[in-house]
């Protein structure tokens, strides 16, 4: 005999993000999920586009195509690689660049290349991108995470603890072991003294 499994509605209120999000795989849950974790974001994703964007409509729209980026990558979602937050972060700065790269296809930008500008800070080498690559994927989740807001998606400490939903006091010290730990993996790697 065939069990039948009735679709139990969920409060997503009382769920993490990464039960949140996993939820989202369940057949007629995934508005329930998204419109949850829209409600958990939203502000700091749209604070975080516009401080790079400059441009409300733009911000908005970046913010929307975030969250439709996320839906698509909920299948692939790991925890042990990350929080919700930090994919939704990352997402949200990949789409900012895209939007970036439209606004500089104006023509300021030719003006400025006709005049022979030229960036000023050389970029990484690429061993030192792919040492400090190596050194973060040794360190402890938490600790990318913290890492991975605060410098790719450029959040404050206080808007970090708001992302994650944990004490401010909690993000300092993760911020402050991470760094010291990226550190120590980089002398180790031979990268840094």
């Amino acid at each position: 005999m065939q069990a039948h499994h009735a679709l139990v509605p969920l409060d997503p209120a009382t769920l993490d993000d990464s039960d949140l999000l996993a939820a989202a795989l369940v057949v007629g849950q995934e508005e329930v999920v998204f419109r949850e974790l829209y409600r958990r974001y939203r502000r700091p994703l749209y604070t975080f586009v516009l401080r790079r964007v400059g441009d409300r409509v733009a911000a908005e729209d970046a913010v929307q195509e975030s969250f439709v980026r996320l839906w698509r990558a909920a299948a692939n979602f790991d925890a042990n690689r990350g929080s919700v937050a930090a994919l939704l972060f990352t997402i949200a700065r990949n789409v900012t660049i895209d939007v970036q790269r439209r606004q500089a296809r104006q023509p300021v930008v030719a003006a400025h290349s006709a005049a022979g500008w030229e960036p000023s800070v050389e970029a990484p080498q690429p061993e030192m991108a792919l040492a400090v690559k190596v050194a973060m994927e040794r360190l402890p989740a938490a600790h990318r995470e913290v890492l991975d807001l605060a410098y790719w998606g450029d959040l404050t400490q206080p808007q970090i603890a708001e992302a994650l939903r944990i004490p401010l006091g909690t993000v300092k010290s993760r911020v402050f072991l991470a760094l010291r730990s990226l550190r120590g993996e980089l002398v180790g790697l031979g990268v840094v003294q």
